[in-house]
Order: C-alpha cells, then sequence, then structure tokens
C-alpha cells in the first residue's frame, strides 16, 4: 500500500481507538466508541414500564408499587438502562476515577434516549453538585452527561438549579435514606427559566439502580 494509502487508512480506521467496554479495536466508525458486540449486550430497558418513574413492571397496572405509595415532584422519568454491568462500571469510572472521556459515550445514550422520547423541551439542567464536592471532583458527570444534548441544540442550563447543602454521598443509603438525605437541599435561583417551561432534569442514576 502506498504512503497516501496508508495515511488514508488510519483516517478511516483508526486503530488507536478502542471500544470503552472490552476494549477491543474499533477498526471502523462505531457510534460513541462502543462496538457491535458491546452494544448488543448492554442492560436496556426492555418491554412494559411504569409510566411514572420508567421502572420495569410485570404486572397489569401503569405504574410501579413504589410510585403507587410515593409522590413525586416530577411528571415523567426516563431511563436508557438498568444500573447493571457494563453500565454500572462506566458510570463510576465516569464519576470517581476521572474518566471523563465516558460522558460522551454515556452521553450519546442519554441524547438517541431523548430524541425517542420525542418531547420539546424547553430547557435541560443537569443536576448540580454543591460548590465543595464539585471542587473536590473537578467536575460535575451530570453536566458532561449533557455535552451531546448541547451538540443537537438543546438549551443546557447550569445557572438555574444550585445544591444548597453538601449531602453526604447516596451510594449504600436504603430508599428513605436516600430521600431524607436530599430533603430542601437543592434551590431553583432563576425561578422565571422555568416558569411554565417543559423542563428536562438530567442525572446519572436514579433509585440507585438506572441509569437515565
Amino acid at each position: 500500500m502506498s504512503k497516501l494509502g496508508n495515511i488514508i487508512d488510519k483516517l478511516l480506521f483508526p486503530k488507536d481507538i478502542k471500544c470503552v467496554i472490552c476494549g477491543d479495536d474499533l477498526n471502523s466508525d462505531k457510534r460513541y466508541n462502543v462496538c457491535d458486540k458491546c452494544i448488543a449486550q448492554l442492560p436496556y430497558i426492555k418491554g412494559k414500564v411504569c409510566a411514572k418513574c420508567g421502572a420495569p413492571i410485570s404486572d397489569m397496572g401503569k405504574v410501579c408499587i413504589n410510585c403507587k405509595n410515593a409522590g413525586h415532584s416530577f411528571q415523567t422519568n426516563y431511563s436508557c438502562f438498568t444500573y447493571d454491568y457494563p453500565i454500572s462500571t462506566l458510570v463510576r469510572d465516569l464519576k470517581f476515577n476521572n474518566k471523563k472521556y465516558l460522558a460522551t459515550t454515556l452521553g450519546g445514550f442519554i441524547a438517541i434516549k431523548v430524541i425517542e422520547i420525542g418531547k420539546n423541551y424547553d430547557v435541560v439542567i443537569p443536576v448540580p453538585m454543591h460548590e465543595k464536592a464539585l471542587e473536590q471532583r473537578g467536575y460535575n458527570q451530570s453536566e458532561l452527561l449533557c455535552g451531546e444534548l448541547v451538540k443537537l441544540g438543546y438549551n443546557v442550563r447550569t445557572d438555574i438549579l444550585i445544591k444548597k447543602e453538601n449531602t453526604k454521598p447516596q451510594v449504600g443509603l436504603e430508599k428513605e435514606e436516600r430521600l431524607k438525605n436530599l430533603e430542601n437541599v437543592f434551590k431553583v435561583v432563576d425561578r422565571k427559566s422555568v416558569k411554565g417551561k417543559v423542563v428536562l432534569l438530567v442525572d446519572d442514576v436514579i433509585h440507585g439502580y438506572y441509569f437515565g
């Protein structure tokens, strides 16, 4: 192969790009750097889901037992995956191991989900971190996950909602403890920007077992 042919080959089929899940070389343009094999094995949420929280359900009702017995401040939650391997590993690596590049992969799946939902969101807000937690980690993973939505032209705002208190991590807490831990810790500082608007709130994990 000629020198020019080698250059073109490297541009079209870069050998240094690997699947972020299994590490295999990607010898063709794979969306979000995930190979076909791993795409097929992701823990997608399939079948019937709760009309409120998005959790998989098997009964004849429209909402799950948890949502029947508890009120929510949101209208509907949508999730991409159950919080199982390899998604759980990718989320933890993004949050705790400084692998910020994974936000492109995970945020890409969120963007696909938002397109599938088909709603016109006026404002997209990543769930904020307290300033002390943000200083310690160096970045807000929920904000990074919104990067692909920015590319699609969505109005992503980080100046509307703040976290007033630096709460302890949700990991390892029971349901009631998680709810208590986040009680009255967020504040809307720009109410005019959300009044009468359709708002999409983006976070990495809901209920401790879903990604979305």
